[in-house]
């Protein structure tokens, strides 16, 4: 399934800004610091735009998530209290500006190649760090 779809087709719609949520799963804590409210990400590809975090980050225990042999679906949570050894899930928003098709993929900077949708992993990189966010929500900003 293309899921792509052609900037081009797209001529009436204006870009806006959107909070692009997402969640990181099993980091270290100190990788907080790198997602500080106003840093400036880029898609780790190309190093194009893609936008800047936005807000506070929700961070939890990491959640590892499995089936048993029996076939039953357990969530376990790292509970380590030694800092070098426990693992966090990391939630936040990014502030990006693109154009929403009918479909719910935001096309950023333009381009077919940069686009962004719910359920999909992205590679982005900051001045600091290289990361794989999975995209949970996206919403337009009140204007």
């Amino acid at each position: 399934i293309k899921n792509t779809p052609n900037p081009n087709t797209l001529p009436d719609i204006e870009p806006e800004k959107y909070y692009v949520s997402y969640i990181v799963r099993d980091l270290r804590y100190s990788v907080t610091e790198y997602l500080r409210e106003g840093t400036e990400f880029r898609f780790s590809d190309t190093n194009n735009p893609f936008g800047t975090t936005y807000g506070s980050l929700d961070v939890k225990n990491a959640q590892k998530r499995y089936y048993t042999t029996s076939g039953e679906y357990v969530s376990v949570y790292n509970m380590a209290e030694d800092e070098r050894v426990a693992r966090y899930d990391i939630q936040g928003t990014f502030l990006v500006e693109g154009k929403l098709n009918e479909d719910g993929i935001l096309l950023v900077n333009d381009s077919a190649s940069y686009n962004v949708a719910l359920n999909k992993d992205i590679s982005l990189r900051s001045d600091n760090m290289l990361i794989k966010v999975y995209i949970t929500k996206i919403t337009p900003v009140a204007g």
